[in-house]
Protein backbone atom coordinates (compact mmCIF):
# COMPACT_ATOMS: atom_id res chain seq x y z
CA UNK A 1 0.00 0.00 0.00
CA UNK A 2 2.88 2.35 0.67
CA UNK A 3 4.33 1.73 -2.78
CA UNK A 4 0.99 2.63 -4.43
CA UNK A 5 0.89 5.91 -2.55
CA UNK A 6 4.46 6.65 -3.55
CA UNK A 7 3.71 5.82 -7.18
CA UNK A 8 0.63 8.08 -7.14
CA UNK A 9 2.64 10.92 -5.63
CA UNK A 10 5.35 10.56 -8.26
CA UNK A 11 2.73 10.53 -11.03
CA UNK A 12 1.00 13.64 -9.66
CA UNK A 13 4.34 15.41 -9.33
CA UNK A 14 5.30 14.46 -12.88
CA UNK A 15 1.92 15.64 -14.17
CA UNK A 16 2.26 19.00 -12.40
CA UNK A 17 5.77 19.47 -13.76
CA UNK A 18 4.67 18.55 -17.29
CA UNK A 19 1.71 20.96 -17.12
CA UNK A 20 3.97 23.75 -15.86
CA UNK A 21 6.51 23.14 -18.64
CA UNK A 22 3.77 23.19 -21.30
CA UNK A 23 2.48 26.51 -19.92
CA UNK A 24 5.99 28.01 -19.89
CA UNK A 25 6.63 26.80 -23.45
CA UNK A 26 3.35 28.38 -24.57
CA UNK A 27 4.37 31.70 -22.97
CA UNK A 28 7.78 31.60 -24.66
CA UNK A 29 6.19 30.97 -28.06
CA UNK A 30 3.80 33.90 -27.55
CA UNK A 31 6.63 36.31 -26.78
CA UNK A 32 8.89 35.11 -29.56
CA UNK A 33 6.21 34.84 -32.24
CA UNK A 34 6.38 38.58 -32.95
CA UNK A 35 2.99 39.52 -31.55
CA UNK A 36 2.81 43.25 -30.90
CA UNK A 37 1.38 43.66 -27.40
CA UNK A 38 1.32 47.45 -27.74
CA UNK A 39 -1.67 47.10 -30.07
CA UNK A 40 -3.69 44.97 -27.64
CA UNK A 41 -6.02 47.22 -25.61
CA UNK A 42 -5.82 47.16 -21.81
CA UNK A 43 -8.98 45.68 -20.33
CA UNK A 44 -10.43 46.46 -16.91
CA UNK A 45 -11.40 43.65 -14.55
CA UNK A 46 -15.05 44.48 -15.38
CA UNK A 47 -14.31 43.51 -19.00
CA UNK A 48 -14.42 46.97 -20.59
CA UNK A 49 -11.51 48.57 -22.45
CA UNK A 50 -9.60 51.11 -20.35
CA UNK A 51 -9.31 54.67 -21.64
CA UNK A 52 -6.25 56.94 -21.42
CA UNK A 53 -4.68 56.96 -17.96
CA UNK A 54 -5.98 53.45 -17.21
CA UNK A 55 -9.45 54.85 -16.53
CA UNK A 56 -12.67 52.86 -16.55
CA UNK A 57 -15.69 55.12 -16.40
CA UNK A 58 -17.95 52.24 -15.38
CA UNK A 59 -16.28 50.85 -12.25
CA UNK A 60 -13.76 53.52 -11.21
CA UNK A 61 -13.67 57.18 -10.32
CA UNK A 62 -10.73 59.50 -9.71
CA UNK A 63 -9.76 61.70 -6.79
CA UNK A 64 -10.61 65.27 -7.78
CA UNK A 65 -7.26 66.51 -6.40
CA UNK A 66 -4.57 63.98 -7.35
CA UNK A 67 -6.49 61.89 -9.91
CA UNK A 68 -5.74 58.64 -8.08
CA UNK A 69 -8.01 55.80 -9.26
CA UNK A 70 -10.75 54.82 -6.80
CA UNK A 71 -13.71 52.46 -6.85
CA UNK A 72 -17.23 53.78 -7.31
CA UNK A 73 -18.23 52.57 -3.83
CA UNK A 74 -19.87 55.52 -2.04
CA UNK A 75 -17.61 55.17 1.02
CA UNK A 76 -14.34 54.95 -0.95
CA UNK A 77 -12.11 58.02 -0.72
CA UNK A 78 -8.53 58.94 -1.53
CA UNK A 79 -6.55 58.43 1.68
CA UNK A 80 -3.71 60.43 0.14
CA UNK A 81 -5.78 63.64 -0.04
CA UNK A 82 -8.48 63.06 2.58
CA UNK A 83 -8.79 61.82 6.14
CA UNK A 84 -11.87 60.61 7.97
CA UNK A 85 -12.68 62.29 11.26
CA UNK A 86 -14.98 60.14 13.40
CA UNK A 87 -16.86 63.28 14.49
CA UNK A 88 -16.90 65.50 11.37
CA UNK A 89 -16.51 63.10 8.43
CA UNK A 90 -14.08 63.59 5.54
CA UNK A 91 -11.72 66.52 5.45
CA UNK A 92 -9.15 67.54 2.86
CA UNK A 93 -5.69 66.93 4.32
CA UNK A 94 -3.21 67.24 1.45
CA UNK A 95 -2.47 69.97 -1.07
CA UNK A 96 -0.85 68.38 -4.13
CA UNK A 97 0.59 71.68 -5.38
CA UNK A 98 2.30 72.77 -2.15
CA UNK A 99 2.84 69.39 -0.50
CA UNK A 100 1.21 70.65 2.71
CA UNK A 101 -0.33 67.85 4.79
CA UNK A 102 -2.78 68.50 7.61
CA UNK A 103 -2.67 65.78 10.27
CA UNK A 104 -5.70 66.82 12.32
CA UNK A 105 -9.30 67.65 11.51
CA UNK A 106 -9.65 71.45 11.23
CA UNK A 107 -13.07 71.36 12.93
CA UNK A 108 -11.70 69.42 15.91
CA UNK A 109 -8.85 71.93 16.31
CA UNK A 110 -11.33 74.83 16.61
CA UNK A 111 -13.14 73.33 19.61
Amino acid sequence: MTSKTTTTTKTASTTNTTTYMIQMDSCRRSFTSGEDYANIPAVCECGRTLTAGWQCNFCRKNCSYCHRALTTHPEDFCDRCFRLCKFHGLYHCYDVKTGYRRDHCPSCQIH
